[in-house]
């Protein structure tokens, strides 16, 4: 507060009451007749000092300063950063995402936010955020901000005015001159500031009648134009008409003329020195150091001409740095006279180089160049960190209309190739001035496009590259690595919530909290517990705050509240099932989720959540490999794309090299050697490290896969080898490495004394290009057991230089040990035929040879064999009708089934081998028999009649299709049969000759229609069926069950859309709604409005998305219809898939429309995977610069890789703007950009 405050009841208290008052109105604060200088900002300072409105605002107070020219984007920035610490080096790119982010941090919260000295209405609404709890203070002068409540700060009172001037005064305070103190407040109008710069005159000498007697003088020029005045001032034409004005009016010009008369007493270096008060930002901080480099003085006499000025009133006090430094400001009145005075050349500084810049411009130059000075070299990188010039040089670049040397700052690389400017914002511990500098420059380059297209947009897409890859810095530490780090005491929780804080993407950030939860220590619980309330898809939110719930009871009702509001009942049942598993819930928390369990509209969905709300849960202490945080270590960092940043490189190989992970260590090091900037010396120090010669082993082969050169080391290391199930798999790796020596490896193999193992190898082996079929032959011949010799024989068949000739009589030589296990009651045939199957495969195959060796096996193990031969070219029937024939009856129907598709089969000869076949095993074998050409339907109709009733109903059906069918015949036999009443119906209604009227008529009176479905279902594919008929008999059909009639009625042409939609609007399980709207769509009756109103109805927004991607596709539809149903979702990410899934089918006419969709989503990383899907289509062009701006700015929140795909696919676009030239220097700027940021 200032040193003379004098406290104003009345108006505080008036302010407070409404400030208190449950409202959610933004509050204003205004002056009357648009005065200045009235105290507005110090009443709100005095009102966030009052101990009721900090309890009222228990989670704190944030203020910004506007002024007339703010940077909007830094002081929305700098709340954000205050509210979520781990915003340091990450921001939103326009001040709509900054904005929205801001009012979603504060949606839970209860703060104050006072927005101080608005000159324009707009800028204050990108401040009017938060939830309920939060209240907007707002400061003005005579700013109309629409649906707020106004409280109009009135003049100080008289005796208000004489304590001022007492207060200032102090011990110079003559009571004897009260009087004349409130004839000269009078005359000022009671302006506090004016009072105070008055006061400060009479300090220094000058009696209150001299005073006055000069300030009405300086008044009445101040108005007719002889004196200095600021551009708010109007000029009058004559005394007169000075005359003719009242009080209110003339106090306009009061605090002018206090400011004049207070610049007067200055000398002319003194004067210069407050004009340059005018190139420094509205509201900033000054400080000695800061003043020095704008004066260009020493530091002490800055520090001693700051006091002076403080001391006349032209500066207020500042805060009080750590080094209890005194710091000041500039009141925005003050600070508006001083750029005045710039303006009207008091500084005089000139320069041939800045001849074209305006005095104000060149005042920036100067200052500019001042601290180029202090850096080294010249480098703006080196520049000293006094508190200001970091956070205000691009803004003071743009001042000066450096606007070139701005864009040159940002994307300059420093003697290690990284980018300098962000390297050096990041050692000053401020990383977050670069990003708001990446933003100053954005905004830069979008409005140079209008004078220099191709300049601009190529400046742009840097930009845009620039902030993919300060998001893409904190998507490398998956989850659970990050929990392991942190158990382990490689970071501490303190760490791990840092860069968990960082996380932008919803996902991710549910994940780290459901990984972290069980270690996070009370006090990060908490803060664990507000950033899962911020997150905004609504599954992911529940699934954070119940893995919270099952640490931190107190938050179930949160948790439950949070599953409550999932719309996708499958996401709801999911997280509801995992909230079960808490231990020691209350009988009336159960209660709760057994609503809502029972509130699920899908009855399976609400199956699963009522049986896990009524099972016991079980604890199983066991920890499995595939559960371990190991295993989970394993499948991050396994995965082919992965994606390190350098840096991420050099981090987790130390922590691979301190830790001792075990296998997955080595997973781990081959990921990392997948890096473009490996070093695979490094690397392979960390593996001789290993000292489990098993790990070390296993790793080599990794290592080795990636760079051949290692090969030599790793096949050394395996020699050392004990555990012949690790041995194996670091041979198929080593086998697998480009280059291997084959012969080594087959020489070492062949001393694994497992067969099975031994086998293996050998199998991978013999995948190599360089393999040895001969010696992987004798090989196979040296192991004893069956499946392993086979499982190797059968491999070697698909080498390039198998030998049809050696493997088969390897395979006769198998067949003959086959008579003596036999005798040894050892079972190896299906080895056999497996090894027979794949020779018979083989080009050079000899149908005869192999029938030979088939019949050396006894007839009952021939099956499969004869099968494999009948597929054969060269496949000769007679001989494998022959030698089916010694099969067993009971297991002919296969053969004769694969004999059946033969071109020389002969159907009488098949029939008669069929009739030996039990009657039961006849069904598939009558129906592949019927598809032959001859066949005799006679002969198969008899041969059907003793299959029993259950599978007769498929066998007639087959019989029907024939060409020389008998349907009455047919009809007789499925009478005589009973086949069931509905299987009958079933197999009438597929007949061509049957009559629908009849063959209806005898179904009703035979079943009740409404428990038969599928009758009707039946009944409607036949050519005669009557729609009408059909339709009253589905209306009898209840709900639940009717889903498949009326999608059957709906493929009918005679299909009345209206009444299918009537009766489908009956149904309540999602799933089956959803599916019979699908089939009313392909009506060419369909009318897609009805429809789309109807799908509105759709509570489960998954069954409404898949219905609305299936309507997409259908030419009828009206795609401003269909967007706007698409924007009725609630859930962001149902939303977003929706728009990916049928991206490619709005056209370029609709995108605008699309982008208002995509508007809609507040998660700015999904919006741009929606941008990224619309773009990828070659028909959807961007035409407006607009939509440009918008789809960039949603892009870059992508990975940097992503960014770069999406850039190449607004090809068109850029050269649509700019011209071919655009792309060639972002391309380069691509290169720049990658180089700068590994």
């Amino acid at each position: 507060m200032p040193e003379n405050f004098v406290a104003r009841p009345d108006a505080l208290n008036a302010v407070k009451a409404k400030l208190l008052a449950k409202n959610e109105q933004m509050l204003v604060v205004s002056a009357i007749a648009g005065l200045g200088g009235l105290g507005k900002s110090v009443l709100a300072a005095a009102l966030i000092l009052d101990l009721e409105v900090q309890e009222r605002f228990a989670d704190g107070i944030l203020w910004v300063t506007l002024g007339q020219n703010p940077d909007l984007q830094t002081m929305l920035g700098d709340w954000i950063r205050e509210l979520d610490k781990s915003r340091d080096a990450f921001s939103a790119n326009t001040l709509e995402a900054a904005s929205r982010y801001l009012h979603n941090l504060l949606i839970e919260r209860r703060m104050l936010l006072v927005v101080d000295d608005v000159w324009n209405a707009t800028h204050a609404e990108w401040f009017r955020v938060g939830g309920v709890g939060c209240r907007v203070l707002v400061t003005t002068r005579e700013a109309q901000l629409e649906g707020a409540e106004y409280y109009s700060l009135d003049l100080m009172t008289e005796n208000e005015a004489v304590d001022l001037v007492r207060q200032k005064l102090k011990h110079v305070w003559r009571p004897e001159e009260e009087h004349k103190v409130r004839d000269f407040a009078k005359v000022l109008g009671y302006l506090p500031l004016a009072l105070d710069l008055a006061t400060n005159q009479v300090r220094h000498g000058l009696s209150w009648a001299d005073l006055k007697a000069e300030f009405e003088a300086e008044r009445r020029a101040v108005a007719l134009g002889a004196g200095r005045r600021s551009r708010a001032i109007t000029l009058l034409d004559s005394l007169e008409a000075w005359d003719r004005l009242d009080e209110n009016e003339q106090r306009n010009y009061s605090l002018q003329a206090c400011f004049n008369l207070s610049l007067n007493r200055l000398n002319k270096l003194q004067l210069k020195q407050f004009a340059w008060l005018g190139v420094l930002p509205e509201d900033v901080i000054i400080t000695g150091t800061t003043a020095a480099v704008l004066w260009d003085v020493p530091l002490i006499q800055a520090k001693r001409i700051l006091a002076l000025l403080r001391t006349r009133s032209f500066l207020t006090d500042g805060v009080v740095t750590f080094e209890n430094e005194l710091t000041y400001r500039v009141h925005d009145l003050m600070h508006d006279i001083a750029r005045c005075l710039i303006e009207e050349d008091t500084l005089q500084v000139k320069s041939l180089d800045l001849e074209s810049k305006n005095c104000f411009q060149i005042a920036h130059c100067h200052f500019l160049d001042r601290y180029r000075n202090l850096a080294a070299y010249g480098l703006w990188e080196k520049l000293p960190n006094d508190g200001y010039i970091h956070r205000h040089l691009t803004w003071h670049m743009v001042q000066a209309g450096l606007n070139d040397e701005l864009h040159q700052l940002m994307s300059a690389s420093n003697e290690y190739g990284r980018n300098a400017w962000f390297e050096a914002c990041e050692q000053v511990g401020q990383p977050a001035i670069f990003v708001d500098d990446v933003s100053r420059g954005w905004k830069l380059a979008e409005e140079e496009y209008y004078n220099q297209p191709s300049k601009s947009l190529i400046l742009q897409c840097r930009y845009a590259l620039v902030t993919a890859s300060l998001h893409s810095l904190v998507e490398q530490v998956p989850a659970n690595l990050m929990s392991e780090f942190m158990m382990r005491g490689y970071w501490t929780p303190e760490q791990t919530w840092a860069y968990v804080e960082q996380i932008q993407d919803d996902q991710r950030v549910s994940e780290a909290i459901v990984a972290l939860a069980p270690s996070l220590p009370e006090y990060i619980l908490n803060l664990a517990v507000k950033k899962a309330h911020l997150i905004q898809n609504k599954y992911r939110k529940a699934l954070a705050l119940s893995s919270l719930a099952q640490i931190k009871h107190s938050i179930f009702p949160d948790a439950s509240r949070a599953v409550d509001e999932i719309r996708d009942e499958y996401c709801r049942a999911f997280v509801l099932c995992t909230l079960t598993q808490i231990s020691g819930i209350s009988f009336t928390q159960r209660q709760k989720l057994s609503e809502i369990a029972s509130s699920f509209q899908n009855k399976e969905y609400q199956r699963r959540a009522l049986n896990c709300l009524n099972s016991i849960r079980k604890t199983d202490s066991s920890c499995t490999q595939e559960s371990s945080p190991e295993f989970n270590l394993f499948k991050n960092f396994s995965t082919p794309d992965t994606d390190f940043a350098s840096s991420s490189f050099k981090f987790l190989l130390k922590q691979a090299k301190e830790t001792d992970f075990g296998y997955p260590r080595a997973c781990l090091l081959s990921a990392l050697a997948k890096h473009e900037d490996a070093d695979f010396t490094q690397l392979l120090e960390v593996a001789r490290s290993i000292r489990d010669e098993n790990e070390f082993a296993y790793t080599l082969s990794k290592l080795a896969k990636l760079n051949h050169i290692y090969f030599e080391e790793a096949f050394r290391a395996t020699k050392l080898i004990t555990d012949s199930y690790r041995y194996k798999h670091i041979f198929r790796a080593l086998s697998q490495v480009q280059g291997a020596d084959f012969t080594r490896l087959f020489e070492t193999a062949q001393k694994i004394s497992n067969f099975s193992d031994r086998s293996d190898v050998l199998c991978e082996l013999a995948r190599m290009e360089s393999a040895s079929f001969m010696q992987l032959l004798e090989a196979a011949q040296k192991i004893s057991n069956f499946s392993d010799r086979s499982d190797l024989l059968c491999e070697l068949t698909h080498m390039k230089s198998a030998d049809y000739t050696v493997l088969l009589k390897t395979t006769q030589e198998l067949f003959k040990e086959t008579v003596f296990s036999k005798k040894q009651n050892r079972q190896p045939s299906s080895y056999l035929n497996r090894i027979f199957r794949t020779l018979a495969k083989m080009k050079s195959a000899n149908f005869y040879q192999l029938l030979k060796l088939a019949q050396k096996l006894p007839a009952a193990d021939r099956g499969e064999m004869i099968c494999a031969l009948a597929q054969m070219e060269s496949a000769d029937f007679n001989q494998l009708l022959k030698l089916a024939r010694e099969i067993p009856a009971a297991d002919r129907g296969e053969m004769i089934c694969a004999l059946a598709q033969m071109e020389s089969a002969d159907f009488s000869q098949l029939l008669e081998l069929a009739r030996e076949i039990p009657a039961a095993d006849r069904g598939e074998m009558i129906c592949a028999l019927a598809q032959m050409e001859p066949a005799d339907f006679n002969q198969l109709l008899e041969l059907a009649r003793e299959i029993p009733a259950a599978k007769h109903s498929d066998v007639l059906c087959a019989l029907s299709q024939m060409e020389f069918a008998d349907i009455n015949q047919l009809k007789k036999a499925a009478k005589r049969r009973k086949i069931s009443d509905p299987e009958l119906f079933l197999f009438l209604a597929r007949l061509k000759s049957e009559d629908f009227n009849r063959l209806l008529a005898t179904a009703q009176n035979a079943l009740n229609l409404s428990d038969h479905p599928e009758v009707l279902c039946a009944l409607s594919q036949m050519e005669s069926a009557d729609f009408s008929q059909l339709l009253k008999l589905a209306r009898k059909i209840p709900a639940s069950r009717c889903r498949e009639v009326l999608c059957s009625l709906a493929r009918m042409e005679s299909a009345d859309f209206s009444q299918l939609l009537k009766l489908a609007q009956k149904i309540s399980n999602p799933y089956d709604y959803c599916k019979v709207l699908s089939a009313l769509s392909d009506l060419n009756s369909a009318n897609f409005t009805q429809l789309l109103r109807a799908a509105q109805n759709l509570q489960d927004e998954r069954e409404l998305s898949n219905l609305l991607v299936q309507l997409a596709k259908k030419e009828a539809v009206n795609f401003i219809d269909l967007l706007e149903s698409i924007k009725l979702i609630q859930d962001e990410m149902i939303r977003a898939n929706v728009l990916i899934e049928i991206a490619c089918r709005v056209s370029s006419s609709l995108l605008d429309k699309a982008f208002q969709v995509v508007d809609s989503i507040t998660h700015r990383p999904t919006g741009a995977k929606v941008i990224s899907s619309l773009i990828a289509c070659p028909t959807n062009v961007i035409k407006t610069y607009a939509d440009w701006q918008f789809s960039l700015n949603l892009l870059s929140c992508r990975k940097r890789s992503e960014l770069m795909q999406d850039i190449v696919s607004l090809h068109y676009v850029i050269t649509y703007f700019s011209g071919e030239e655009t792309m060639n220097g972002i391309v380069d700027a691509m290169r720049e950009v990658c180089d700068q940021w590994k």
